[in-house]
This record gives C-alpha cells, sequence and structure tokens, in this order.
C-alpha cells in the first residue's frame, strides 16, 4: 500500500463527469496535463469504530482506500428527515466530503468517533452546497481541491450482461481480506492521453497530483 503524506499528493479518483462549478454533466475532453477542480468524496463499503490513532490514506488499488477517519461536521439532508451529509477528517490537512442519503443519524456516523474502514475515492458532481442550502459553502471551499490530470487509466470494459466488477470477482468488498491479497495482480486495461480515445464501455479512473 501507499499512503498519502505531505510530500506524496498523488490521489486516484473516477473520471470527472461533472462541471464542478454547476453540476452538469461535463462534455470537456480532458488531457494528460491538464488542471482539474474537484470536491474529493469517501463512499464507504465497510466501517467499524476504533480507538487506534488516525493513520494516513492507504491506497489499495484503483480509488480503493483503507484509512482512519472522523466525522467532524454533519449537513441535514434537506431530502430524507433525519439523515446528514458529512465532512470527514482523513488525516491531517486532509478532509473529504461524505453522502448520505438514507441513514439515520442515530444509527451511523457519530460526530467525533474514531472510525476504521475501507472505500472508494471519488469527485462530487459538482458543488453540493449549490443544491443543498443547508451545507455551507464556507466548508466546502477549504476542501476543494486543484489538480494535474498525471494519467487516464482504462481499468476495464464493461461486457454486456456481466453484473461483476473484476474487484468483485477478486472479492470487494465483502472479503477484503482476501481482496488486498490478490489484487496486486490485476492489471489495467491501457492507458490514454486524452479521454477523446475511450470507448463508452470503458471505465475510467484519474490520477492526479495535488498542486
Amino acid at each position: 500500500m501507499t499512503h498519502l503524506k505531505n510530500n506524496e499528493r498523488k490521489l486516484f479518483i473516477d473520471e470527472i463527469q461533472f462541471d464542478y462549478e454547476t453540476g452538469h454533466i461535463l462534455k470537456k475532453i480532458f488531457a494528460l496535463g491538464d488542471k482539474i477542480i474537484f470536491l474529493p468524496c469517501i463512499y464507504l463499503d465497510f466501517y467499524e469504530t476504533t480507538s487506534k490513532n488516525p493513520v494516513p490514506l492507504s491506497h489499495v488499488i484503483s480509488n480503493i482506500y483503507e484509512f482512519t477517519f472522523k466525522p467532524v461536521k454533519r449537513f441535514k439532508n434537506e431530502q430524507h428527515g433525519g439523515c446528514y451529509h458529512y465532512l470527514i477528517e482523513v488525516e491531517n490537512n486532509f478532509t473529504v466530503f461524505h453522502f448520505n442519503w438514507l441513514n439515520k443519524y442515530e444509527k451511523y456516523l457519530q460526530l467525533g468517533q474514531l472510525y476504521k474502514g475501507y472505500g472508494t475515492l471519488r469527485c462530487s458532481a459538482g458543488d453540493p452546497s449549490t443544491e443543498n442550502k443547508s451545507i455551507d459553502p464556507l466548508a466546502i471551499e477549504p476542501i476543494t481541491k486543484k489538480a494535474v490530470l498525471n494519467k487516464i487509466i482504462v481499468e476495464y470494459t464493461n461486457q454486456w450482461g456481466d453484473t461483476e466488477t473484476p474487484f468483485s470477482k477478486l472479492g470487494y468488498p465483502v472479503d477484503f481480506e482476501h481482496f488486498k491479497s490478490v489484487c496486486s495482480s490485476y492489471q489495467p486495461v491501457r492507458t490514454l492521453l486524452s479521454t477523446k480515445d475511450k470507448n463508452d464501455s470503458d471505465q475510467i479512473l484519474f490520477e492526479v497530483d495535488l498542486y
């Protein structure tokens, strides 16, 4: 595994498909070296409470990460009563957004509680404070990231009728320890110079360097 340290600002995120300012579907073609802006979001596939001190974000493969985290702020979900979106502190100087649509607060993440878990690092489909007035834009601005697009990776190609991904076939997220032991053997399909070269069935991963 690799760790996100202060002197190593490389991240793997899903393909940016929405304009950050408007939230509209983005028709822009991305090429290597492009500067991008995005809000990093954690999608949790597993979590549990822990008493251990926070550790750096650990990259497993693709945009899958293992991490210790603490919810530090919550925002009312205006579409589902009793639910809240969160700011999650993963490590010092690295806070991400977490969308929560259906989990009631009393049975979900508690502010100030330390957790460990794993999930995927993604980018928001625009600034969430523009759609949800309960989300403070002043809280979103400091965690919004600027980066340079370093690699465009075709991870795999969706086959018609295939309900599993290559990662689920290796055990993710159900058998995470087994998945970690075997996933290093998986190789992406290819890399691209520009997103104009992708096929409709390609699943794209961006490798970015923060600045």
